[in-house]
């Protein structure tokens, strides 16, 4: 049976493959956009707005990863850091306890 922590690993590893297997083709798409930008000229105002829209489009996807991915990191270093197994007696979660 797989406890939370392998499972907790698991499921880190499979986003990172995520975010790593969207860029590849995200990046490809804005280039291609980029160049045929520049080889149309601006002569074709239709086919230079519907590339305009693929760009915008790309950056939004690539921002929405980059968020995806920091708050994987972030969520990373929180678990890391509030481990009990982590922290000895006075650190964190002993300074942490309200006293009264």
């Amino acid at each position: 049976m797989l406890t939370m922590k392998p499972l907790a690993a698991i499921s880190d590893h499979a986003l990172d493959e995520l975010v790593h297997e969207l860029r590849q083709p995200l990046s490809n798409i804005g280039l291609s956009a980029s160049y045929l930008s520049l080889i149309l000229g601006e002569n074709q105002s239709r086919a230079q707005q519907q590339i305009l829209q693929i760009q915008e489009q790309v950056e939004r996807a690539a921002c929405i990863l980059n968020g995806a991915s920091a708050l994987l990191s972030r969520a990373r270093t929180e678990t890391a850091d509030c481990s009990d197994s982590n922290l000895a007696p006075g650190t964190k979660a002993a300074a942490a306890t309200p006293t009264i």
